[in-house]
């Protein structure tokens, strides 16, 4: 098995190319004890949340015949570079020997954790969810008791998924009490099975346990009782949509359905994603709980009405605006044929349709992306002041730059704003373009259309809008003319950039760029609120944003320490993902006149700083 290097080990050959030999050993006894520490030491949801990355659900419980499974399953599925697998047991096998089941059980863990997959164990019983009496709880009580009295020990790689889905089909029209349906009956479920677990011994006081969601989409998410997470930092939500994959279904109405996907996705498939994905982030930005999306697949498998060119193109559009949600997709035996251990390369006929679900699935979705360039305008008198002479000057320069790129290829984007600052007007600013929306729109407006109109690869070029507000808050404030009929411009917005710091606002609270320590005293929260508004424009607004501009020290007052900045940095790339971003700014890390990586400390705001460690720091969690 061949392993890349690590982003960390390529930038410090980079710095230090004459201590090639020490640093890569040192790098990969570094990864080595890290990986030691994984297996002792809890996962904070974040973190966990990286670690499974993308993965497979599988059949191996889904019946009684155990012979499915082969120990090189999971060999296999690592080297083609999946990182989970959602173990979903059945509990309702008639006859099922709970022994040999856990014995069983055990077994896929153990094998799962030596290959380094982290195994997610969830539990399906179809009559219990769509009946939920009280023997059916008590059963289900007893069950994952025993599962965890089973594994307590396994390290924390492993977690416990409480609902595969909570079904409805059992019970047709007469779902009252279903735990779907009833969602009181839900929560008393969940409660009562978390304090099962963990109170189980071993390490399950601190293994992550993965609620699901009362309605099965993201949109439910809501709907679970806030006690049983609020105060149990090793937990996570489970969601899912497109568990049987998109389709061409039609409301009643003639309107696209939720899931509908046709062509490209450009008419309603890609917005639909996005709604989706939307609802996910907003709970995990305004309840601070991470998900994970259980089950999703890319072909049609309810009536085989997309075809495999449309089944590609919206299994590579979905892995790439998922990020950074890890899912596991369905179903492993769609591409692996586990008994025989060897990846399916031939055609299928699946509802239908004849496909290939091997490389033009499978690969597609694991591509890697591209490096961008991107330029961007800045006049601190215009965007103060704002006047005409400022306007046509701002027209005439966008025009120059636009006709002499005009041929560059599609990698180089066009940034309309590098920042829309208010500094130079003091308290007279109704004339800028932060305070006079009407102003920005109309100057937006006006230089979209140069930049259409400059020739070349320009009338399909990126151009990324600036917000109005600054923040991912103003973004609503865009006119949507001027976005919502060109297919090919982002919106961008900041917050961190002059970093966080410590400033209270006038009643004594945390101010909204607040962080001290880890983050646990409002930091982190802010960060997700800010991310939030932009999860939440690009959700129902269907543009995509880009941070144009973050720090991790505090550079207005250098209130923040080292070890604050990195716990900063570390955390804030985490979870801006997918968001991409560029980082303020390059001369802090590397001298650009003499080309060398800036090794030594630096004293920023009247804190000597390393910022050589910051940066490798965060590199190690991207």
């Amino acid at each position: 098995m061949v392993r890349k290097a690590s982003k960390l080990s390529v930038i410090l050959l980079q710095k230090k190319p004459k201590m090639m030999t020490i640093v890569v050993l040192v790098v990969m006894c570094a990864c080595c004890f890290k990986d030691s520490l994984a297996c002792h030491n809890p996962y904070t949801p974040t973190e966990y949340r990286t670690k499974i990355a993308q993965g497979f659900s599988t059949n191996y419980f889904k019946t009684l015949n155990f012979k499915k499974y082969n120990r090189k399953n999971l060999d296999d599925v690592y080297e083609r570079g999946f990182r989970n697998l959602r173990l979903r047991c059945r509990a309702d096998l008639d006859n099922l020997n709970m022994t040999v089941f856990l014995n069983n059980l055990e077994t896929v863990v153990d094998d799962c954790l030596a290959t380094d997959i982290a195994p997610i164990v969830s539990w399906i019983h179809h009559e219990a969810e769509a009946f939920a009496t009280e023997s059916h709880r008590i059963k289900y009580l007893e069950w994952w008791t025993s599962v965890a009295e089973k594994l307590k020990d396994k390290d924390y790689r492993l977690s416990f998924n409480l609902f595969t889905e909570l079904g409805v089909d059992s019970c047709g029209n007469a779902c009252a009490e279903s735990l779907r349906e009833n969602t009181a009956k839900y929560n008393d479920w969940t409660s009562a099975v978390v304090k099962k677990i963990r109170e189980s011994g071993g390490k399950n006081d601190k293994r992550i346990v993965i609620l699901g969601s009362p309605k099965k989409t993201a949109k439910g998410l809501e709907e679970i009782d806030q006690n049983i997470y609020k105060n149990d930092h090793y937990m996570m939500a489970e969601w899912h949509i497109y568990a049987s994959g998109p389709n061409k279904k039609l409301k009643n109405n003639g309107n696209p359905g939720q899931k509908y996907w046709d062509g490209t996705g450009d008419h309603f498939g890609k917005s639909n994603v996005m709604t989706a994905i939307g609802y996910a982030n907003y709970f995990t930005s305004f309840y601070n709980l991470t998900t994970y999306l259980g089950a999703w697949m890319p072909q049609a498998n309810e009536n085989g009405d997309l075809n495999q060119t449309e089944i590609i193109n919206f299994g590579k559009y979905f892995v790439q605006v998922i990020k950074p949600i890890p899912w596991s997709m369905n179903v492993l035996d769609t591409y692996y044929d586990t008994k025989n251990s060897d990846w399916i390369l031939d055609k299928q006929v699946i509802k239908g349709q004849t496909l290939n679900m091997s490389q033009t699935v499978v690969d597609d979705c694991l591509a890697t992306d591209i490096d961008f360039n991107l330029v961007s305008w800045i006049h601190h008198e215009a965007e103060a002041f704002a006047t005409e002479s400022h306007r046509i000057k701002y027209l005439e320069w966008w025009t120059s730059v636009a006709e002499k790129l005009k041929d560059k290829d599609y990698r180089l984007s066009f940034n309309l704003f590098t920042e829309l600052g208010v500094d130079s007007c003091g308290n007279a600013c109704a004339e800028s373009l932060r305070e006079n929306t009407a102003k920005y729109n109309d100057w937006t407006s006006a230089v979209v259309k140069k930049i259409r109109e400059s020739g070349g690869k320009n009338d399909k070029r990126i151009v990324i809008l600036g917000s109005p507000k600054k923040t991912a808050k103003g973004l609503e404030e865009i006119d949507h003319n001027i976005y919502k009929n060109d297919h090919y411009m982002m919106a961008e917005w900041h917050i961190y950039a002059s970093g966080p710091n410590k400033k209270l606002k006038n009643n004594g609270n945390p101010g909204q760029k607040y962080w001290d320590g880890t983050g646990d005293h409002f930091g982190k929260s802010n960060v997700m609120t800010a991310i939030g508004y932009a999860n939440y424009f690009t959700s129902f607004y269907n543009l995509t944003t880009y941070l144009g501009a973050w720090m991790p020290q505090a550079n207005e007052n250098g209130d923040l320490n080292q070890t604050e900045i990195i716990n900063f940095g570390k955390y804030f790339v985490q979870v801006i993902k997918p968001i991409p971003w560029s980082m303020n700014v390059l001369d802090t890390y590397y001298d650009t006149k003499n080309s060398d990586w800036i090794l030594h400390e630096q004293v920023i705001k009247g804190q000597t700083l390393n910022m050589s460690r910051v940066l490798d720091e965060i590199i190690s969690v991207m």
